[in-house]
């Protein structure tokens, strides 16, 4: 249960506890209520009375601790044990096997991949940062879904190239030109940290035991390295020119007379970049890399053909098509949002408009009906979970701005100062917490939590549930149970993955803390 695995973690706290600490406090006269609480991770031991509970910056602070404990934990990683030649070219087979058809053309020198296992260690050879770097990325990735029966093993050398990977980072970002086989290194370097990689799921959904799984991924969680990572796959590709991809046919990746049949997969990296791009910019408040300026760009879809009869290419190609849609969605949100600032309640309408268009989008594609026929296709159903989850994720946080809003307007009123959020807010984060509790339920691995509860923000959606049920009349409703009850089992599953990972303790922890909070009211 969560509290056995909370009491061995000695986070364990009691009922009267929570209570003494959760109703809020009159405000001052002088001063305004504040919604700076105390890091309620160690709440065990703390006595000091809390205001008031703001569910956003709790759940942020347990994030954010997080992040600290899975960096923490790499400081010191022993590179113990070799790898023998034969094991290191059963990993780059592998990586051939899942990965070769979706990378470009001639960006990685094979050949010389499956040469370096004999070279290392050779005196009389000095082998290049970059070209080491992408070797481990490759070694890294081609291990993800190795079947050997020693799982132990297995993960044992995944950390190791992870760990390899972060000391040659340095030296070779001094020499990286923004060449294709630094664009692809850094592009599997994002995915190596499973916010960034649909593959860390669904390539490992195939392996016999998850909670191997789990163990192996358990340190890939670091936000910083990610975006440090997807800058650097932003310069490598306008260095490429793959935002003119069909100017002129000036650039430099694929020939210009005819164009091969690559392109389309040189315009599908790219937009699938752009919506990264767009993901980091909204989800994570970080600046636009590639959509700041999009008046110049020149790159045509890639050709799309949907065979029902084949779902194992009609599904990705699919999402491919919902991303793309969203991409544009969330394009015209910045326009929207930056022509209207002076005139709120316009601005409230357009966002509003904007959420249900997004909505409307994800209900002309046949996506839920899919999800439920590929149930049993974990790798098919994780892509169709994985862009649902993001198309909600994104409309929960553009929704915050209408909860802003209105809060700003004239005659709003709240609970004890509390703010109500807006009602397609609620209404998105019950949707996005169903999700998550179905995707921690079907893949309880480490990469499904970081990407659910890391890369989509999922914690922005239960703070949001838990604010409606703080600020709400506490009359016990059928809402009202079916709320609480849906927070207990996103709990619950996310305590299920906590069990093989010790480092998501801070974020549970916040969980069971809101629970006891709402539960208390």
């Amino acid at each position: 249960s969560i509290d056995f695995i909370l009491r061995g973690h000695g986070l364990q706290t009691s009922n009267a506890e929570v209570q003494g600490k959760l109703q809020p406090s009159p405000p001052s006269p002088q001063s305004k209520r504040t919604t700076n609480i105390e890091d309620l991770g160690s709440i065990a031991g703390s006595k000091r009375p809390i205001q008031y509970c703001d569910p956003q910056k709790h759940l942020q602070d347990a994030m954010d601790q997080v992040f600290k404990r899975k960096r923490r934990s790499l400081e010191g990683a022993s590179l113990d044990g070799t790898l023998s030649p034969e094991l290191a070219r059963e990993f780059l087979d592998n990586f051939c096997k899942h990965y070769q058809p979706d990378l470009f053309d001639n960006f990685i020198n094979i050949k010389l991949m499956y040469l370096i296992p004999d070279l290392i260690g050779t005196l009389e050879v000095r082998i290049d940062p970059s070209t080491m770097m992408l070797y481990y990325v490759m070694l890294y990735h081609g291990a993800l879904n190795h079947r050997a029966e020693n799982k132990s093993q297995t993960g044992d050398f995944m950390r190791r190239f992870y760990v390899q990977c972060l000391r040659f980072i340095p030296n070779w970002e001094k020499h990286a030109a923004g060449s294709k086989a630094d664009l692809i290194t850094a592009i599997l370097l994002v995915g190596i940290h499973s916010f960034m990689s649909v593959f860390s799921v669904y390539l490992a959904v195939g392996m016999a035991d998850p909670k191997e799984q789990a163990r192996a991924d358990s340190h890939q969680c670091d936000l910083d390295f990610s975006w440090n990572m997807h800058k650097l796959v932003c310069l490598c590709a306008v260095r490429q020119n793959m935002h003119v991809l069909d100017k002129d046919h000036l650039n430099t990746l694929i020939s210009a007379k005819p164009l091969t049949e690559g392109a389309d997969q040189y315009r599908m990296g790219l937009w699938g970049l752009v919506h990264t791009d767009l993901v980091f910019r909204l989800l994570h408040d970080k600046p636009a890399m590639l959509t700041a300026d999009v008046a110049n760009w020149h790159v045509n879809l890639p050709a799309v053909e949907i065979d029902p009869e084949l779902p194992a290419f009609a599904i990705p190609d699919l999402a491919f098509l919902v991303r793309f849609r969203l991409v544009f969605h969330l394009l015209r949100f910045y326009e929207v949002t930056g022509h209207c600032l002076g005139d709120e309640e316009y601005r409230a309408r357009c966002i509003e408009k904007l959420c249900e268009e997004i909505q409307d989008s994800m209900k002309e594609w046949p996506v839920a009906d899919l999800m439920t026929e590929n149930e049993n296709a974990r790798t098919l159903w994780w892509v169709l979970y994985e862009v649902t989850l993001a198309a909600c994720c994104s409309v929960m946080i553009i929704s915050q701005e209408l909860t802003d809003i209105r809060a700003r307007l004239p005659g709003h009123t709240s609970r004890e100062g509390i703010v109500s959020p807006h009602p397609l807010s609620v209404k998105i984060a019950r949707q996005i917490l169903h999700l998550a509790n179905e995707g921690m339920n079907k893949i309880p691995i480490t990469p499904t939590a970081s990407i659910i509860w890391g890369l989509n923000r999922c914690y922005m959606a239960y703070g949001c549930l838990v604010q409606h049920l703080a600020a709400t009349d506490p009359v016990i409703s059928e809402d009202t149970n079916a709320d609480l009850d849906l927070l207990k089992d996103v709990t619950q599953g996310l305590a299920n993955v906590a069990e093989t990972d010790s480092d998501l303790m801070p974020l549970l922890t916040a969980l069971v803390v809101l629970n006891e909070t709402i539960h208390a009211r």
